[in-house]
This record gives C-alpha cells, structure tokens and sequence, in this order.
C-alpha cells in the first residue's frame, strides 16, 4: 500500500470520527494488554475506543491481528469502565492493502458479524470514485459511518388552512390540550352526523 493510500485513510478517519466526538489518541502499553504495532491507529471518545490495525491478505494474519485488536480493546474498555464506572464500547476497523480474494470473502464476513468484545470493520482500497475517495468500505464503520445530520431549518410555518373547522380545529389544539381538542371535535362530528 503506498504512503498516500495510507495518509488519506487516515485523514478520512480522523475527519470523520471528529464529527462524533472522536480523537485520534496515544495507544498504551499496560497491564495484560497484548503489544500492538506501531501502525495501529487509536480514536476515542467518551463513549468508545476506535482501534485500527494493518493486516497481510492472509487467513492466518486475519485471524492474528484481529485477536490482537480485540485483546487490546477488550482489555482498554475494561480498564476505562473501572475508571469511570461507564460502559465503554469498542470498534476495530481491521486495515488490508488490497480487495482480498473471494477466498477470504468468509472469514471477513464471519468476523464482521461476530459480537465477541467489540464491532469489526474490514476496509481496503478500492477503485477511485470521481471524488478520489479509495475507501468506500469506510462507510461501513459503525461508529463513523453515519452521514453528517443537516443543520436545521428552525421551525417550520404554521399551514395555511382554508376551511373554517380546519381553523378552529388548529386553533381549539393551542388552545386546549390535543386530545381534548380531539375529543370536543369527534362530539361535534358526531351530532352534525345525526342529523
């Protein structure tokens, strides 16, 4: 994978788990926690720990670092929920230089669906869309791949109404609560009805 490839995801991580209160962090060596490499990418929040980790296309490799990942994070939670007396989730985007082989198609699924101690991602480079973005699978993130919310437009008008007992019905449920409005209304409908 060359250096940009590598750059730009991890701008896009950094741009993207901002925007729900993520932070690019120092990862630390502690108690029983596993040694991670010095590739691996940490973010967290209040809420979560978002660890990245690099993997050869191999099943053997697949298997070892996401265990490794998952140690990590499983033993970082624990230790953050002892401090703060809050649960603490975690997510582990599992990074591979390439699309893998429709041999490895199983294990990546399998693992993506497996709830054991935290979220799994798999992302890899893939063809560049017409922004230049290489990692649509970046979307599949549970934590990050939300789109931005709009901002809000504030209150919308009130609706113009034309007939007079759409008035008065709009105008009786400022005034009295919405289901008695309801109520007084259902009544009148019900007399005009008889007769």
């Amino acid at each position: 994978m060359i250096e940009a490839d590598v750059a730009q995801l991890i701008k896009s991580i950094d741009d993207f788990a901002a925007a729900v209160n993520f932070k690019p962090a120092q990862i630390e060596k502690f108690g029983n926690a596993p040694d991670l490499s010095s590739s691996c990418r940490l973010w967290t929040s209040p809420y979560a720990e978002m660890l990245a980790v690099w993997s050869d296309l191999s099943e053997l490799d697949i298997r070892k670092n996401v265990q490794m990942g998952r140690d990590w994070l499983d033993a970082q939670c624990i230790r953050r929920e002892r401090d703060t007396g809050n649960v603490v989730d975690a997510y582990l985007i599992v990074v591979l230089d390439e699309e893998p082989h429709k041999s490895l198609h199983e294990i990546v699924r399998s693992t993506e669906l497996d709830p054991v101690a935290c979220r799994k991602h798999f992302v890899w480079p893939s063809k560049p869309e017409d922004d230049g973005f290489r990692w649509s699978r970046i979307f599949k993130i549970t934590a990050i791949g939300l789109p931005p919310s709009p901002a809000s437009s504030g209150m919308t008008n009130t609706p113009k109404l034309q007939d007079p007992a759409q008035i008065e019905l709009l105008d009786d449920i400022k005034n009295l609560k919405p289901a008695n409005a309801a109520r007084q209304h259902a009544e009148q409908l019900r007399a005009i009805s008889k007769l």
